[in-house]
């Protein structure tokens, strides 16, 4: 068959997963180092508190996209699954029209054949006839 089997969903849902789980650790690395900064100083530990809380925000919007992405993906690898299913069934198909043609193309030569060995048998009593 043709090489539609290949799934490109794999490379990209590494990539997706790997960008998330860099983000989840920035998250703790960031909340880890805020921690510290409580011991010693309150202030820093506001500025750090509202980073924090940003950087939550963005890790949830990149969970959000990468579950978007997976959604879409599977959704292609259905899609592809179809075509290929569909493109075998249109093959399958094609191959039996084929057989079903070279078969009555056979069946049409042998008759043609027959006619012209009578026809040929014809002509030669015809001129053995006259001659």
């Amino acid at each position: 068959m043709c090489g539609l089997r290949t799934d490109p969903a794999k490379g990209v849902t590494a990539l997706l997963t790997l960008i998330l789980s860099l983000t989840l650790a920035v998250t703790q690395l960031i909340m880890a180092f805020s921690y510290l900064l409580l011991r010693h100083d309150v202030s820093l530990y506001v500025l750090y508190a509202q980073n924090c809380q940003y950087l939550s925000i963005l890790c949830g919007f990149w969970q959000m996209r990468v579950r978007i992405f997976r959604s879409y993906i599977s959704d292609l690898t259905d899609q592809n699954a179809i075509l290929v299913k569909t493109v075998e069934e249109l093959e399958a198909d094609a191959n039996v029209r084929v057989a079903r043609l070279e078969a009555k193309l056979q069946k049409a030569s042998s008759v043609i054949k027959v006619s012209h060995n009578r026809l040929a048998v014809n002509v030669l009593s015809i001129r053995t006839f006259y001659n």
